[in-house]
């Protein structure tokens, strides 16, 4: 699967997922790109996936008709990471033009 991930988004995350095609929006060249020309550009590319940690993204842009899944996570390396398996798991579940919400660890959560 192709998979974009956000710059708001650790670097590293691309490195838990080598079963994956995944890019970094700074490996693309397109870091400071605003959200909406973001998306374009994702979805021109082929891009079946796009991980970001900005929960607001899905109020302030449309996801109808794009050809790719929006995914949001925590903002810290470990929170993201640990919800690699999470996506994996969940990668047939995701529907073009859908947001889905998968949440890690969070040091203010209490795990019961």
């Amino acid at each position: 699967m192709k998979i974009l991930v956000d710059e708001n988004t650790d670097e590293e995350l691309p490195e838990f997922m080598p079963s994956h095609d995944v890019y970094h929006v700074k490996t693309m060249g397109w870091q400071g790109t605003k959200n909406g020309e973001l998306l374009g550009k994702a979805q021109e590319a082929g891009f079946e996936l796009f991980i970001t940690a900005d929960k607001n993204m899905p109020y302030q842009q449309s996801m109808k008709g794009r050809s790719f899944a929006l995914d949001i996570h925590p903002n810290i390396l470990a929170n993201q990471s640990a919800c690699v398996p999470i996506v994996e798991a969940r990668l047939g579940e995701f529907k073009p033009g859908q947001v889905y919400l998968v949440e890690g660890p969070h040091s203010k959560r209490k795990i019961r």
